[in-house]
């Protein structure tokens, strides 16, 4: 019998912008988001134990966002995050088939709070 191994990474972060954004579905003005990543990714661990310092992930994410001085819509947060991911992940040669992502404005309304989700799977 074979065993197939498949970890779900998990990394949650806040990310703030010097600018705030014009194209907002709820309030414009926003600066700060929380984000939620999700990767899907094969149980090949490197020599530390690791599959990825998942500070690598969110160290980049910051640096991103901070080159850009720019304010992006929650889609817009979710496709680009998205591709630093997997071009990280590529560059670390972890092995992965799905990156999920959710972009949520601060501060966050339950009742009537807007936010975006994006699922990339790769074959």
């Amino acid at each position: 019998m074979s065993v197939i191994r498949k970890f779900t990474l998990n990394r949650n972060g806040i990310f703030t912008v010097n600018v705030s954004s014009e194209n907002q579905c709820k309030v414009k003005g926003h600066t700060r988001y929380k984000y939620h990543v999700e990767i899907d990714c094969s149980g090949v661990l490197d020599s530390d134990g690791f599959i990825i310092d998942q500070l690598i992930l969110h160290n980049n994410i910051l640096k991103w966002v901070k080159e850009r001085n720019i304010s992006y819509s929650c889609e817009e947060y979710c496709q680009y995050i998205s591709a630093l991911i997997s071009t990280i992940l590529n560059n670390n040669k972890v092995v992965y088939d799905r990156i999920y992502i959710k972009v949520i404005p601060l501060p966050f309304n339950k009742s009537n709070g807007a936010y975006m989700e994006l699922t990339t799977t790769y074959k």
